[in-house]
């Protein structure tokens, strides 16, 4: 896609190297070049295109840098909040787990196993041992992206874990 702004000082250059070269063209080796009075109007009127064109192209281009810019600083924003949000639902499954593991040694355990099958995150024996092995590698591929990452850190979402482990107790 080209800039017609772009076009058009290419237009006026062109033009003005065009008479510039028809007056040098009779000169030779003479010091001096008789020029017309039009044809310096005519290179003056392509100097001020050129001139133009070249403001407005610089014009745009600080507009489309700002615009980059503010882009960015958004998008920082939005990762910055995003953080935010994974660390608090990691916070929120740890706590769950934390809870779940305090009633299953409860004296109780019947109350306890009833409420802990009831619900989808069961911490009982084979199935607490699965969750901690997936949440094990889960921080492990947390751990991998963020030493890729050459712009800083990346948190992956654990949304995605809980709604699988879901899927697979449905399932059984």
């Amino acid at each position: 896609m080209t800039n017609p702004w772009l076009e058009q000082g290419l237009a006026a250059s062109a033009s003005a190297y065009d008479l510039s070269s028809a007056a040098l063209q009779g000169a030779g080796d003479a010091e001096s070049v008789s020029v017309s009075v039009t044809s310096l109007r005519r290179m003056k009127k392509c100097a001020a295109k050129m001139n133009r064109c070249i403001t407005r192209l610089g014009a745009e281009s600080a507009e489309r840098e700002d615009r980059l810019w503010i882009e960015l600083h958004l998008l920082h924003q939005a990762i910055v909040q995003e953080s935010v949000d994974v660390e608090a639902n990691t916070a929120r499954v740890t706590e769950l787990f934390r809870k779940l593991r305090f009633d299953s040694d409860r004296p109780d355990r019947e109350q306890a196993q009833t409420s802990l099958t009831a619900n989808p995150l069961t911490a009982l024996s084979t199935s607490s041992k699965a969750m901690d092995t997936a949440l094990n590698a889960a921080s492990r591929i947390r751990a991998s992206i963020n030493e890729l990452d050459p712009e800083g850190d990346t948190h992956t979402h654990g949304a995605s874990l809980i709604a699988a482990k879901r899927d697979v107790d449905r399932t059984t």
